[in-house]
């Protein structure tokens, strides 16, 4: 019987450690942007509509959005993903929340460099004195776990996401790198019901696209953004 493997909290979006191990990951069955340069061009009645959604999400969260716009909303959340003892949140509560505001991202058109240009506009703009707690901030990692998410609602049989933007939230060279390890995820999701995966024929896959093999811990990591993103997109098992 193949040994399941929980999903670690480190990230290394980076392919270098070599290990061996079988196993399988998965996640447990539960019954306005000013700047026009920076952000997609949208439509205003779509662009009113993602700054309202935005809103009731910061709201139940307890967020000024006067004071957090969506990308930094991002990246406050990866640090939360990356630290969470340090923030005092469980690791799947700060990645199911990191996946939602990413979904929303997507739905709204923002892309990879998007979101990288319009966080870094923002950034040299922010008024003298403005708390960031965004000492230990990676965008090369945030950048990735945002495509794994993207890439996972590209490839979702059932689109249950809208996108306003006609423009791939990710680029080509990444997607063609990702489209197998999420593919493979996916489709045991939506064909075979699986809410696991086996870890090996994730390394295998890996090891293919890039040629180095990758540390069990650091593929669960990896293959529990995509579950947590297609328990939000496409939810299956009830929750108890």
């Amino acid at each position: 019987m193949q040994r399941k493997l929980l999903q670690s909290h480190s990230s290394a979006p980076t392919i270098t450690v070599q290990a061996t191990c079988s196993g399988s990951v998965g996640v447990p069955r539960q019954g306005h942007a000013k700047n026009s340069h920076c952000v997609p061009a949208l439509p205003r009645t779509v662009t009113h509509t993602c700054r309202r959604r935005l809103e009731v999400s910061c709201s139940s969260a307890g967020t000024s959005t006067s004071e957090l716009t969506l990308p930094r909303r991002l990246a406050e959340e990866f640090l939360v993903v990356q630290q969470p003892a340090r923030h005092n949140t469980p690791y799947k509560s700060a990645l199911k929340a990191f996946a939602g505001s990413a979904i929303l991202a997507y739905e709204c058109g923002y892309s990879e460099d998007g979101f990288q240009k319009q966080f870094e506009h923002e950034l040299q703009h922010l008024p003298a004195g403005t708390p960031l707690h965004l000492e230990a901030f990676d965008m090369d990692r945030c950048r990735f776990l945002l495509s794994l998410i993207w890439i996972t609602i590209m490839l979702a049989p059932k689109r249950t996401v809208m996108r306003w933007s006609q423009g791939s939230p990710v680029e080509d060279s990444t997607l063609a790198t990702w489209k197998g390890f999420v593919g493979m995820i996916v489709r045991g999701w939506f064909e075979k019901r699986w809410s696991w995966y086996p870890i090996e024929r994730l390394q295998l896959e890996l090891r293919m696209t890039s040629g180095k093999a990758v540390h069990p811990a650091v593929v669960s990591e990896w293959a529990g953004v995509v579950f947590a993103t297609l328990e939000s997109v496409a939810p299956q098992f009830p929750k108890q």
